[in-house]
């Protein structure tokens, strides 16, 4: 398992969210079954995707990059991924405060792309245990 924080601003902002990391790692996360928890989040999907996420009901790729879309910002919130037909996590996404992104996997093209899209990308293998 690898685990990086990434922490790129624009301004005193973050420079993505959750859609630009769903889009980064591409068909294998819109293939994956996603589960979210924790969620807090604004924009025109927002409550939907936090009501999904209270449910404890999992989703498509597809389901939750469309529910992506159509928010601005998501606060707080873990999105953790399996593959079809595998209970294992291989993916986890941890939005903290507003102020960083958590990206835990062991697919080793997924953390070498988030190396290469963001500016400040730091390890760490502290957040390791968010894959379950």
């Amino acid at each position: 398992m690898k685990a990086v924080t990434i922490h790129d601003l624009n301004g005193s902002v973050l420079a993505f969210d959750l859609i630009d990391l769903l889009e980064l790692v591409g068909p294998a996360a819109l293939r994956s079954n996603w589960q979210c928890r924790d969620v807090d989040c604004l924009g025109d999907s927002a409550s939907s995707l936090m009501s999904l996420a209270e449910s404890g009901a999992s989703l498509s790729g597809d389901a939750l990059l469309a529910l992506a879309r159509g928010v601005y910002q998501i606060i707080d919130g873990d999105f953790v991924a399996t593959r079809p037909g595998d209970e294992k996590q291989w993916l986890a996404i941890r939005a903290v405060d507003s102020s960083f992104y958590v990206v835990v996997t062991d697919d080793e093209a997924a953390i070498a792309a988030v190396w290469r899209r963001f500016r400040d990308v730091r390890e760490s293998p502290e957040e390791q245990a968010l894959l379950g």
